[in-house]
């Protein structure tokens, strides 16, 4: 997963090429900034994921940055496909890797619950994508995507919480 930033909304856009981030690693163009693959030894074995996208930022009331994404492939069991995690940043160049946590499994209502029965393909069941995190009167409200796209159940969902990486 990478980033690219702007000193203006409207651009223009650039790759932090040569910056360093928090954790004093300068970053290059060859390379993603964020590391949520299988060699980060920092993360957590559980949420280490073959494949990363849609990440969403958060600034919560504090100024704590958060960073929310699909991550798909994990090893733990029932996280196997596409799934929502959460992670605080140190800076918007830095995830803090102790901090990332699962927020959704598919198929399921919350993590670790029941498997849910379905409709349509089990394939279109298997994704969780597109996260986005608002908060409002103390309660973190996120919303996300499950089906594929391409499936008539395609739909949109929320959940909540009381804390920005826990307990959806």
């Amino acid at each position: 997963l990478s980033v690219l930033y702007a000193k203006e909304p409207n651009g223009p856009f650039y790759h932090p090429d040569g910056i360093k981030n928090s954790d004093n690693k300068t970053l290059s163009v060859t390379e993603p900034v964020f590391d949520f693959s299988f060699d980060n030894t920092a993360l957590n074995a559980d949420f280490r994921c073959f494949n990363t996208i849609d990440a969403s930022p958060f600034v919560d009331d504090d100024g704590t940055k958060y960073m929310y994404y699909s991550g798909w492939g994990s090893t733990r069991e029932g996280s196997k496909e596409q799934c929502i995690y959460g992670v605080r940043m140190k800076d918007w160049f830095t995830p803090d890797y102790s901090t990332v946590n699962l927020l959704t499994q598919n198929k399921r209502m919350t993590v670790d619950g029941p498997v849910v029965e379905h409709e349509g393909s089990a394939k279109a069941w298997g994704v969780n994508e597109g996260p986005f995190m608002i908060k409002r009167n103390g309660t973190y409200i996120l919303t996300f995507s499950v089906y594929h796209y391409e499936d008539i159940n395609y739909q949109i969902r929320l959940a909540t919480s009381t804390k920005p990486l826990e307990s959806f």
